[in-house]
């Protein structure tokens, strides 16, 4: 059962009651009911008024009176982006997703406003969960919004209130784990009211699970965070430590040193590990007698099974956070590259776009999916 707004509404002769299924009943010598409503139209009330003997303005007064429990926060279930699925609908998630496609923010305003009568119409804030359902109305379909009960006992529609705006920016992101690209589609993801800095391509939300206009399920999220940083700037420790490890080693003792720094359990390899790192430190780009030259070199690994070629990159991959890994045999040429999404007209982007300025590791590029 709800709390008394304040006061004024003390001693009615009637009350709302909310029922465990989530429906409402006005008691007073019996209860009224159900309904799913508290916007109840005025033949309701008069209804109700007699049924309970009663004034109307009683019924109108315990409307405005009642105000919902507190609920506790709701838990966040922590899943996978691919375990989104029906019975998520509504439910609040955290999820970990590989970004390959976004859109360009767009402005929302924060504030809806009951255009009543009164004059002082109550203000909707959007970023409010309870809004959740007219937030999503708002995105999707503006003609459900309908009109609402102002606190004066009227009902008006909702306008915008555009003195303080929100970015929405449309995500398209794949599970962090998932090595078939361009094999799936993405989940879009509907990020309100925060943005992300330029250049992430892996990232943590905390959203509600709702179908869009079309019935399909997306995330619509207001908190988002980068899960590595953006671009790593070497400190002056780093520098020191890079000076006195390598720099100042004989070439014998770098080898000795790459060979038991880089996936240690791999034995018989330092050659292997060496171009590994050379590849790591190998600059984008640099100027040659005037000229600016690619620097980057690209690494293939060739051998029989068994010599520790996944191995090898696989432990850069997750033992360093470094650059995209994906799997020749489970990706097309698509998934190296990109196409657009027809829905959003998003471009989606390849696993060889998605590593930009960093590094891609492909495992049997060899079996890439014509």
């Amino acid at each position: 059962m709800g709390d008394m707004a304040s006061g004024e509404y003390k001693d009615l002769e009637c009350c709302i009651e909310e029922r465990p299924d989530g429906f409402y009943v006005v008691r007073g010598d019996k209860a009224i009911g159900p309904y799913d409503t508290l916007l109840l139209p005025e033949t309701e009330r008069r209804k109700i008024a007699e049924e309970l003997s009663v004034t109307e303005e009683e019924v109108k007064k315990a409307l405005l009176s009642y105000v919902p429990s507190k609920e506790p926060e709701p838990d966040v279930i922590d899943i996978r982006l691919d375990e989104v699925r029906a019975e998520l609908h509504g439910k609040k998630v955290r999820v970990k997703a590989r970004i390959v496609g976004m859109s360009d923010p767009m402005a929302i305003p924060r504030f809806l406003k009951i255009n009543c009568e009164c004059g002082y119409g109550d203000v909707i804030d959007l970023l409010d969960e309870r809004e959740l359902i007219t937030l999503r109305h708002y995105l999707f379909d503006r003609k459900k919004l309908g009109r609402r009960l102002c606190s004066c006992g009227r009902i008006g529609r909702l306008v915008e209130q555009e003195n303080e705006m929100l970015d929405c920016t449309i995500i398209h992101g794949l599970d962090i784990a998932y090595e078939r690209f361009g094999e799936t589609r993405p989940l879009r993801i509907y990020l309100v009211g925060a943005r992300l800095p330029r250049g992430v391509r892996e990232a943590e939300f905390i959203g509600h699970v709702i179908r869009d206009r079309n019935n399909k399920l997306i995330i619509l999220a207001r908190e988002g965070r980068p899960l590595h940083e953006v671009r790593y700037e070497p400190t002056d420790e780093d520098k020191s430590l890079f000076k006195r490890y390598f720099q100042e080693l004989k070439p014998e003792e770098l080898l000795h040193v790459i060979d038991r720094s880089i996936c240690p359990e791999i034995v018989g390899r330092p050659e292997a590990k060496l171009a590994a790192a050379l590849t790591l430190h190998s600059p984008l780009a640099f100027y040659f007698e005037g000229k600016l030259i690619r620097g980057y070199i690209t690494c293939l690994f060739l051998g029989d099974t068994t010599t520790g070629k996944t191995t090898i990159i696989l432990w850069i991959f997750r033992n360093l956070g470094l650059g995209f890994f994906g799997r020749g045999d489970l990706t097309s040429e698509v998934g190296l590259t990109g196409a657009i999404d027809p829905e959003s007209n998003i471009i989606i982007w390849g696993l060889l776009v998605l590593a930009d300025g960093q590094i891609t590791f492909i495992d049997r590029c060899v079996s890439t999916v014509s």
